[in-house]
């Protein structure tokens, strides 16, 4: 979690997570999946329900030319 110094955020035993002297219930907490790499050479997509992340690197390399050309000839 951003915006913690190391040791405000503790996982503690049976999967919960103690805030600064808190421990914030399922229903207190959102969790949210954005794709942070580089979008120029790459693109992704989240799931509706943010259980699914896609990320396909975009970039054309040599294989993919030339397998471009050969389907452009056939």
């Amino acid at each position: 979690m951003q915006g913690y110094m190391k040791g405000e955020l503790e996982r503690v035993e049976g999967g919960t997570v103690d805030v600064t002297g808190h421990t914030p219930s399922a229903a207190d907490l959102m969790l949210k999946r954005d794709y942070k790499g580089d979008k120029s050479i790459s693109q992704a997509a989240v799931s509706e329900d943010g259980k699914v992340m896609v990320a396909l690197d975009t970039r054309e390399d040599a294989k993919v030319l030339s397998q471009k050309l050969a389907r452009e000839i056939a």
